[in-house]
């Protein structure tokens, strides 16, 4: 539900709610709840945390104080119900008087959909002065749950989501080795989950999942000698509230595949800037950890945020260094090095650094996928 709350400005008078616009799947509904006539409305959409105030809907009518009347959703409307009304925009409205002359009005958005999530503030409502931006992030968004499953009905290919598996967490701490995926898979150690593009802008339940990003140290197994698993379980024991890992051997299917597991894992490689982008990462780091693609990449994404303008650097809370190897005894120049190659620079200047030759990769296609996929993943950020 859409309400105009604010009075005319600019002469008539009025006081308290103008005019209430209810939006369904299909119609806009405007109800004159004022004290004089109306014959039209107008809004601008002006917030949001992923989009421009790119197109304005306009309403013309002849409505006495009491009267309503509907109209068919334009293309924008019926595409945009379900994907905005729980994120967060507000919209510069103006209702106009018989006389002719706009009046501006605020329009705020409400919607029932989630009451189960007291004191959250969704797309569809106006964030209230004083909130902090964290109470935008407070819905689960898993893909375990159906709450969230309204505004992902879209047919845009980027808010279908991708299925990823996660490790369970309390599995690792009592392994001796880095389990493989099929090993987990078999013991019921791996849940299935999807993750779509609005939760990577939400960050729901971040700290509740870890993404690791490591290097791999032989070809048939990332962590010979254990010294990874034992930095990621101290990590674990003292970060008891993390449920679920990502790690790329434990959570991807190795060597020989079926046609269902090249499928599953295809799927993975192409979004992995999901995984990045929507968890805390825990980048556990050796000296030649700096020299690879993957590494150096998946750091990057872990400094970024989208906003408007696209991947922008955040304030660096979303991941933490663990440094192993002969590294391990002075972590402090690895992790400024990392800070200082990647942590300010624009996308751009990434995409150069990452491909240039001395930055190592197995196969080069992973490099060429990745940096085309960043590049339309930022594109796209800015047009919507």
């Amino acid at each position: 539900m859409y309400q105009l709350l604010r009075p005319f400005i600019g002469g008539v008078g009025a006081t308290g709610s103008i005019a209430k616009v209810y939006i369904d799947a299909t119609t806009t509904t405007v109800t004159n709840t004022g004290t004089v006539p109306l014959c039209g409305l107008g809004w601008l959409r002006r917030g949001g945390r992923t989009s421009n105030p790119s197109w304005a809907i306009y309403h013309t009518f002849s409505l006495k104080p009491g009267q309503s009347q509907g109209f068919p959703n334009d293309m924008d409307i019926a595409r945009a119900y379900v994907i905005e009304k729980n994120q967060g925009y507000d919209y510069q409205g103006y209702m106009y008087t018989e006389d002719g002359k706009a009046h501006d009005c605020f329009v705020i958005v409400y919607d029932g959909t989630y009451h189960n999530f007291p004191n959250v503030v969704y797309k569809g409502q106006v964030l209230p002065e004083g909130l902090p931006m964290l109470e935008r992030s407070r819905i689960r968004c898993l893909g375990l749950d159906d709450a969230c499953e309204p505004r992902r009905a879209a047919s845009d290919d980027s808010l279908r989501g991708t299925q990823f598996d996660l490790m369970v967490a309390d599995h690792l701490l009592s392994s001796s080795t880095l389990p493989d995926y099929r090993t987990l898979r078999d013991a019921g150690k791996l849940q299935r989950v999807t993750i779509h593009l609005q939760d990577v802008i939400d960050h729901a339940d971040m700290e509740k999942v870890v993404v690791v990003s490591h290097r791999w140290i032989g070809s048939d197994h990332p962590d010979p000698h254990g010294e990874q698993l034992r930095a990621i379980q101290e990590f674990l024991w003292k970060n008891p509230q993390i449920e679920h890992l990502w790690i790329d051997w434990c959570c991807l299917p190795q060597g020989d595949r079926t046609p269902a597991e090249a499928e599953f894992f295809r799927g993975c490689l192409h979004h992995a800037n999901l995984l990045y982008l929507r968890f805390f990462v825990l980048v556990v780091a050796d000296s030649a950890y700096l020299s690879r693609f993957w590494t150096q990449f998946e750091y990057l994404l872990a400094m970024r945020r989208i906003e408007e303008g696209g991947l922008v650097p955040n304030d660096g809370t979303r991941h933490d260094v663990l440094v192993t190897g002969i590294d391990a005894g002075s972590p402090e120049q690895m992790v400024q090095t990392l800070y200082q190659r990647w942590a300010k620079c624009s996308i751009a200047e990434a995409s150069m650094s990452l491909s240039a030759s001395d930055v190592q990769v197995t196969n080069g296609g992973d490099k060429t996928l990745q940096l085309n996929k960043l590049k339309q993943f930022q594109d796209a950020i800015r047009e919507s």
